[in-house]
This record gives structure tokens, C-alpha cells and sequence, in this order.
């Protein structure tokens, strides 16, 4: 090839490649992770004012994620605001039986770590069928009843008896049973038969009700030890599969044939887990079982709730996690397993960790650990989380909000599955296939 045109070529080519980087400099890793990025038509307003409906936007939401309102800003995920419900009011005036995605509103909410929520829909002043549901993804299709189609629906009002006669009502939902911190999700307001008539209620409140749920169970687990094994004991998060698990407050599992990651997120805030004493201890701590035949790889990573963490005149102490194995589901002074991270530092060998980006403590280094654990070494593993606080010394009587977590679980085969290795006739081999 001629030495002109192949120095012309690379010249073109890094011309090109040039230009794409400066292009993507101008983008902030969120935008340039497209399975992130939300469209709304609207978001609530977070100061109080009001320009109508729907949610105080003026705007009216639509049928589809990219027509919802997002309602993130007007919702507070807070230790101190899990179980206070927030309203939006809402309009909807077109009868949704006959199939028209205008009888629909949808609206969106980005989860925190650690957080579900509850949905109720209220109206009064007509015979009316509002429903709502929840949705973990995209796939929704205003055009058939809500359970139908949806391959990511987690709750929804299931169809009342017809015809409905209440002139007032609620229609409840919730995300308990499912994990959604780090998610956005989708809530779908209908009804059945608004704009029917003049009898007919057109206009809901939509109540949505942030809170704490560690590991998608509705509830904030976690205890505060003090001189024994289960002072304040609130229990151990199970994950579903294990015998002494609460089928009705567990961490669901893959289900190991095509899926096997699991993702699990909570919050451990000395706001609850302390029951409003001063002992700093506050202590998340889940039982996770290991099925037959799989080893485990675990990642954990946590985010404080302030980017101070809880520092307090420069007074702090770290925060803590522990890898246990075969232990006992109590608190790691008084559990009976291997302890693996057993240095007081930070990495994956110490018990040390924190999110602290007022120090420059918020590096991989500090704020995540990375196991894996063998399945023949042991049958459950535990993970403890206990929050950095500020001595109570210097701040006697405050509630440490402590920080947010989440704990990426991989199962991983560890043995060939039944069939997989042959053995013809004792050889330790497979048999050729080619006849004699």
C-alpha cells in the first residue's frame, strides 16, 4: 500500500478519535450511562409552590415513563421522614375501560438505598374505580389492564367488584417484597370509568409514603447491642432460603437457573436502630445461605448520609463491617463464627468503612469491600454493618443518621452440574462417537 495514503489514513483516524473525546468531555459519567438516564415531561416542585395538577406541576402526566412526572423532589428520604406520607393531587377526566391511554397517569420516583414505599389513591364525591400499581421497569402498556403485560409489575389494586358503588375510596399499593433501593420505579394511577358521567369523581390524591426497608422487606431491621448478644434485637435480615427465614420479610433469591446476581440495600441509622438512646452502636446484620454446589462473590458498598458521616468537632469513629462465616446471627462481639476481616483498617482485610467526602475518604479504598467465599468452606455467610457515630461523650443524646448500603451478591457454580462430566464405561472420559 502506498506510505502516503496508509500516514493519511491514520492521520483521518485519529482525527476522529480525537474529536469523540472532546465530544464525551463534556458529559458527566451518569449521562454517559444511558440505562440511568430518566425522561420525564415533569418533576414536583421541592419548595411548595403550586402550578395544578397533576403534582403541582401544571402538567398533566401521562401514559407513557417518558410522558410521567417525577415526584423525587417533592418527596423527603430521610431517617427522621420514613413513614410520613407526602400528597399530589391529580386529575383524570377520561374513561379508561374503553382502552385510551388518557385515562392513565404515571408518575416516577428514584429510590435511595435502604428505602420502599407505600401508594394509596383517595378520592371521594363519585361512584368511581381508581386503581393504581408499581412498576420495577419501562415495559408498561397503558393500553390493557394493568397485571397483563407487565413482565416488572410488584403490586398493584387488584379489580373490585362491578359496579362499584363507593363514592369515596382508596386504592393501595406497595413495594414490600421487593428490593427497590437504587431503582427508578414507576407508579401508574387509572381509573376505570372517570369522564363517564357527571356522577363520576375526576379528581384523586395520590399519597405516597417513603420507608426505611432493608433488603426490600418494609421494615428497618437492625438492633443496638449493649452488654449482651440481643440487647434492642430486631432480628437479622434471612435471605429466603434460609430455614429460620420470615417468608413474609426475607431477601428474595434469583432463581438460579438464568439468574444469579441479587442485589440487597438498606440503611443502618441510629435514628431507629438507637430507640432514641445515646449508645452509638447502631447494628444491620443479614444471614445470607449459600446454595449447594455455589461458591459466593460479594460486594459491598456503603454511602453516608451526610458527607460529614456523623463527624461532630472532628470527633468520629468509623463505621464497621464484618464478614462472618457459619456464625451465629448475632452481634460480631458475640458470634460464633469466622470472622474473615479481622484488622482494624480499611480494604478488604479490615473491618474499617466509610463515605466521607469532606475528607477525601470516599474512594473504593474506604468505602467498598470485595469477598468471595467458597461454598465447600461454609454454608451461610453473615455480613454485620455497624454506623461510624460521634462519641457520645461529645454529643450525648443525638442520633447518629449513619449511612446507606448496598450488597451485590453473585452465586457462582462451583461444581459441574449432573451429566456435565462423563464417565463411559468407568474411564473417566467421554466415549468416542464415531462408530467401529
Amino acid at each position: 500500500m502506498n506510505v502516503k495514503l496508509v500516514r493519511t489514513l491514520i492521520i483521518a483516524v485519529l482525527m476522529i478519535a480525537s474529536s469523540q473525546v472532546a465530544m464525551m468531555e463534556g458529559y458527566s459519567d451518569m449521562e454517559l450511562k444511558e440505562d440511568t438516564r430518566r425522561y420525564v415531561v415533569a418533576s414536583a416542585p421541592s419548595d411548595g409552590s403550586c402550578a395544578g395538577d397533576d403534582a403541582c406541576t401544571g402538567v398533566d402526566a401521562g401514559a407513557t415513563p417518558a410522558d410521567s412526572i417525577d415526584l423525587t423532589p417533592g418527596l423527603v428520604f430521610s431517617p427522621s421522614s420514613s413513614g410520613t406520607p407526602f400528597t399530589f393531587d391529580g386529575t383524570l377526566t377520561t374513561w379508561y375501560s374503553n382502552g385510551d391511554p388518557a385515562g392513565v397517569d404515571l408518575y416516577t420516583i428514584t429510590v435511595p438505598w435502604g428505602y420502599g414505599f407505600e401508594v394509596d389513591v383517595i378520592w371521594s364525591g363519585g361512584v368511581n374505580d381508581y386503581r393504581s400499581a408499581i412498576y420495577t421497569c419501562d415495559d408498561i402498556d397503558t393500553n390493557t389492564w394493568i397485571s397483563i403485560t407487565s413482565t416488572c409489575v410488584i403490586d398493584y389494586t387488584p379489580y373490585p367488584s362491578w359496579p362499584n358503588a363507593n363514592t369515596a375510596g382508596t386504592a393501595p399499593t406497595t413495594t414490600n417484597g421487593t428490593d427497590v433501593g437504587g431503582m427508578d420505579i414507576y407508579v401508574e394511577v387509572y381509573c376505570d370509568y372517570c369522564g363517564l358521567g357527571s356522577t363520576r369523581a375526576t379528581d384523586y390524591t395520590l399519597e405516597i409514603t417513603p420507608i426505611l426497608s432493608d433488603g426490600g422487606t418494609g421494615q428497618d431491621f437492625g438492633f443496638r447491642p449493649l452488654s449482651t448478644a440481643t440487647y434492642y434485637d430486631k432480628s437479622t435480615v434471612y435471605t429466603c432460603n434460609h430455614p429460620d427465614a420470615d417468608q413474609d420479610a426475607c431477601a428474595a433469591l434469583p432463581n438460579l437457573v438464568d439468574e444469579f446476581e441479587q442485589t440487597i440495600t438498606g440503611f443502618a441509622t441510629g435514628h431507629d436502630d438507637l430507640g432514641g438512646l445515646s449508645n452509638p452502636y447502631a447494628y444491620d446484620h443479614y444471614t445470607i445461605d449459600i446454595p449447594d454446589n455455589m461458591d459466593m462473590s460479594i460486594k459491598l458498598t456503603v454511602d453516608c448520609y451526610t458527607d460529614t458521616c456523623g463527624v461532630y468537632q472532628g470527633q468520629y469513629w468509623p463505621g464497621r463491617a464484618y464478614l462472618m462465616l457459619d456464625g451465629s446471627s448475632n452481634y460480631y462481639f458475640y458470634n460464633s463464627g469466622t470472622i474473615v476481616n479481622t484488622v482494624g483498617g480499611y480494604g478488604n482485610g479490615g473491618y474499617y468503612i466509610t463515605d466521607i467526602p469532606a475528607y477525601g475518604m470516599n474512594s473504593p479504598h474506604y468505602n467498598v469491600k470485595e469477598w468471595t467465599v467458597s461454598g465447600a468452606d461454609a454454608d451461610t455467610v453473615e455480613i454485620g454493618l455497624r454506623i461510624g457515630f460521634m462519641s457520645a461523650y461529645y454529643q450525648a443524646g443525638v442520633d447518629n443518621d449513619g449511612f446507606s448500603y448496598k450488597i451485590e451478591l453473585e452465586y457462582l457454580q462451583s461444581a459441574d452440574a449432573p451429566c456435565a462430566t462423563s464417565d463411559d464405561g468407568g474411564s473417566g472420559d467421554d466415549a468416542s462417537d464415531e462408530g467401529f
